[in-house]
């Protein structure tokens, strides 16, 4: 009997051991709009901020400024963020990118 019992035991703890483990370890997907978002509020927090002239009614919002420079506009205005000179220093179609655009080649 203390058998039946002491397996019983084990078993309510290997399910709440389970439930437990996907509460606390469960990812939220992102996706990359998400992750380009949210890089762009960090490099806003940690950038000398230089703001343009833009018009937020075009779109896409975001644009290259120069060759190594994007514009991100926002209802307040043309936000400029280089691009990091180390990784990706060109810009092309909004975004940082290893290669020049034809412009910029």
């Amino acid at each position: 009997m203390a058998s039946v019992r002491n397996v019983l035991v084990l078993a309510v703890l290997c399910i709440l051991a389970g439930v437990n483990s996907q509460a606390t370890d469960e990812e939220v997907p992102i996706n990359a709009d998400e992750l380009e978002n949210i890089i762009d509020e960090a490099e806003v927090k940690n950038s000398d901020l230089t703001w343009v002239e833009c018009d937020p009614s075009v779109v896409p919002r975001k644009s290259c400024y120069d060759c190594n420079t994007r514009i991100i506009c926002k209802n307040i205005g043309g936000l400029l963020l280089e691009c990091p000179k180390n990784f990706v220093p060109y810009c092309n179609g909004g975004k940082c990118v290893s290669e020049p655009s034809a412009e910029c080649a």
